[in-house]
């Protein structure tokens, strides 16, 4: 069997010409493991490596000779429609490249993407992450991915360099509980250096906090950060955050603290919510040298008790367009660092002095905050009274817009904000529907698929149905490969509103028993996937 089934040309701008491959990783490919590639090929510009579905309890080291470009990275690809998933159940995760690893993923490459994987299980009894940055690591992409009880979700160390991209990925449940009686926290996300995030859902920390990081420069856009057991976002300070600008921007997200304490038997924080520097205490060794602009977010907080925001006196922040709900305590000192405009506020808060255009009531007039769902009504006082040209400086001083261009749609994903030529205060504008977990009104919330499973030889109609489905909508259908075997339209039997499918593929012959995978789609881009399981 060749090992490289398929080779593309790459041609950079120079003019020069280079071979990349792609790698199959999976039962029955060329390469049963990872780490059996990873150990054997030294990766190139444009390669890709393709991992098929199924579990792979391994820790992989990703060595610093695997080198792509910023236009032509290597792309490590999860195939189908189910997430590979790279399980640590009883891995021992410790000890160096290349005979150890210290975390599933131990990055050292250049200009690489992850995506589509699920990671699990990884070091929550010796520190290691699901993903770790090292030295050398520059400019990694991580996407579509799924990251839960691991000793930490995504580290980085001071050594890695360039800015990090996570997309359309959720982290949770990430603890480390040390079995040498030593006393460790364990965030979702823990990094020391620059980050972008967007379209995440980060939630549940086990220990410590959701996100923390120490770099210097670090972006958040149309985020979902909720319910950790300590602090939500912990953007404190290092060696990289004596320099200027170093700054950090949060534009739309939606962040809430848990209405509890810490968990029973776990230190935590139940009063800091976002703090910016501070980590050392006033005075400590290092500062926290810049600005947090806070622009259209709607931060909740759980309890009473909970303190919006914290700083040390060398950080600012510099809030607009945000909503402030469920706690009457904007900060405690520091007051004169943080400054902005049309904010709204609770009628028990003390806007910070250096506020203005401040908006306080009870209630800002949420869809339905029990829920979490934190859409506007028509009666919310916050609707048309942002202002319009929200900006932010960047890691180096270079200005930007922080207009809201889109909005967190659940789970994982972002839809395009409204406008209407008046910015609303919050994550969400006006009129953009609605849905729990923030998320906006889901067109399929109500769809039913039965029978399921889907027995075809006691099956009285030969027919698995789906219904209330949408005006117009279609619905791909693929095996466990990801390969598409059939699509069909809304009323594709005659009855509106419903699917109906016969086990059959688009030549109308019967497909094998097994798992079969579906996308319905709407007219205006939502998707919904779910599961068959067709039994003969």
């Amino acid at each position: 069997m060749k090992k490289i089934f398929c080779i593309l040309a790459v041609v950079f701008a120079a003019g020069t010409v280079v071979f990349a491959a792609t790698y199959t990783v999976g039962a029955g490919k060329t390469y049963s493991t990872i780490k059996g590639l990873t150990s054997t090929k030294t990766l190139s510009p444009g390669d890709i490596v393709e991992i098929y579905p199924g579990t792979y309890n391994e820790g992989v080291y990703w060595p610093s000779a695997n080198k792509g470009t910023v236009s032509s990275p290597i792309i490590v690809r999860g195939m189908g429609l189910i997430k590979p998933v790279i399980d640590g159940t009883g891995l021992s995760l410790t000890g160096a490249p290349p005979s150890g690893t210290d975390s599933l993923f131990m990055v050292y490459s250049e200009n690489i993407v992850f995506e589509n994987l699920e990671f699990k299980n990884g070091g929550v009894s010796d520190g290691g992450s699901a993903i770790r940055l090292q030295g050398g690591s520059n400019n990694i992409t991580v996407r579509n991915c799924k990251i839960s009880h691991c000793g930490i979700g995504i580290s980085s160390s001071t050594a890695a360099v360039g800015t990090l991209i996570v997309e359309n990925t959720e982290i949770a449940n990430c603890l480390w509980e040390p079995t040498d009686g030593s006393t460790h926290w364990g965030h979702n996300v823990y990094l020391q250096s620059d980050s972008i995030f967007r379209y995440c859902y980060i939630h549940d920390s086990g220990k410590g906090n959701n996100f923390k990081s120490r770099g210097h420069y670090t972006e958040l856009w149309y985020n979902y950060i909720a319910d950790a057991n300590s602090i939500e976002v912990d953007l404190v300070e290092s060696t990289n955050t004596t320099a200027a600008n170093s700054n950090a921007v949060l534009v739309g997200n939606i962040i809430i603290k848990r209405n509890a304490a810490p968990k029973s038997g776990y230190a935590g924080n139940d009063v800091q919510f976002i703090m910016f520097g501070r980590d050392g205490g006033e005075g400590g060794a290092f500062a926290r040298n810049g600005t947090m602009y806070l622009l259209n977010n709607t931060i909740i907080a759980g309890m009473a008790a909970n303190k919006f925001l914290d700083a040390n006196s060398s950080a600012k922040y510099l809030c607009s367009n945000n909503i402030f709900y469920g706690s009457n305590t904007m900060t405690t000192g520091f007051t004169n660092a943080i400054t902005g405009s049309n904010n709204w506020i609770p009628s028990g808060a003390a806007a910070p002095s250096g506020f203005s255009g401040t908006l306080q009531g009870t209630d800002p007039s949420f869809i339905n905050a029990v829920s979490r769902d934190y859409h506007l009504t028509a009666a919310s006082a916050v609707i048309n009274k942002g202002i319009n040209n929200p900006s932010y400086l960047d890691g180096s001083g270079a200005s930007h817009s922080g207009v809201p261009a889109y909005e967190y749609l659940a789970p994982v994903k972002s839809v395009a904000r409204n406008s209407d030529g008046q910015l609303d205060l919050g994550a969400f504008e006006y009129g953009s529907g609605g849905g729990g977990g923030g998320g906006t009104v889901d067109p399929f919330a109500n769809v039913k698929t039965y029978p399921n499973p889907f027995r075809l030889s006691i099956s009285a109609d030969k027919m698995i149905k789906l219904n209330n489905i949408p005006a117009g909508a279609s619905m791909d259908i693929f095996d466990i490969n990801g390969s598409k075997i059939r699509s069909l339209k809304e009323g594709n039997a005659g009855i509106s509103s419903m699917i109906l499918w016969d086990g059959k593929n688009e030549g109308g012959d019967s497909v094998p028993s097994g798992t079969y995978m579906y996308t319905l789609l709407d007219g205006a881009g939502n998707k919904k996937k779910g599961k068959i399981a067709l039994l003969k």
